[in-house]
């Protein structure tokens, strides 16, 4: 997965290189990868490129998304997920990173003031992802907050901008000038591309087959039907 490689090498960069310096340096975009990379140490990791197609069809068109899937299941297959999506007609890389964490009476206050009500159970963070060829991996300016109840279903969603470093948030501006206007409805589709992968392996409309590697448990998306595009394999694990 190059997007997550790419990661975990923006992640071991040591930030500070002068040994015996008065002073110690401080690296904001070393962190920040760093606390990405810690998320993802343990994430359970999909290759969901078949599965653009039918998601693109079932959701509207990029420059104005509005979610139209209702998903069964969001409930999390693991604590961490990556998600990642490759396809030849994309100008880049696609990935989300998706992280759930048990209700909290904090998370119930923070939705409260957002207007959510209703009870729910987990709180899954979507942080979307892109990379060009031959580029480094960017963090996108938005990211997608899911809030699920205990069987699974949708209560309620918030797109919210991300905490991103300054300098980071300058190379986005340069970088993604171009589609500035349907920014947020990028980072929107990536994040629900990411649910929808989790909705339909819980609700076994996908089957995973797991393949060994070094550091990482490395899942391929299998079809069981003929709703998703077949004739797919992967023989590829992650370094």
């Amino acid at each position: 997965m190059k997007i997550l490689q790419d990661i975990l090498k923006q992640a071991t960069v040591s930030p500070d290189k002068h040994q015996g310096a008065k002073f110690k340096v401080v690296d904001t975009m070393t962190t920040y990868w760093q606390g990405i990379n810690y998320n993802n140490v343990n994430a359970k990791i999909f290759d969901a490129s078949t599965l653009l197609a039918s998601f693109s069809k079932a959701s509207s068109s990029l420059n104005s998304f509005a979610r139209e899937v209702e998903y069964g299941n969001l409930l999390p297959l693991a604590q961490s997920i990556w998600v990642e999506v490759v396809d030849s007609e994309l100008p880049a890389h696609l990935g989300v990173a998706l992280s759930y964490r048990e209700k909290t009476a904090q998370a119930a206050e923070w939705a409260k003031q957002y207007g959510i009500n209703s009870p729910f159970a987990w709180v899954c963070q979507a942080r979307p992802f892109i990379k060009k060829r031959y580029q480094q991996t960017l963090p996108l300016k938005w990211e997608w907050i899911e809030y699920i109840d205990e069987k699974g279903e949708s209560v309620s969603s918030i797109l919210q901008p991300a905490d991103i470093p300054q300098y980071m948030d300058r190379a986005l501006a340069t970088e993604l000038k171009s589609v500035e206007f349907i920014h947020h409805h990028l980072c929107a589709f990536i994040a629900n591309l990411g649910l929808y992968a989790v909705d339909l392996i819980n609700r076994d409309q996908v089957s995973v087959t797991e393949r060994p590697g070094a550091c990482y448990r490395y899942h391929v998306l299998e079809n069981k039907t003929n709703v998703f595009p077949a004739g797919f394999s992967w023989t590829r694990c992650v370094d």
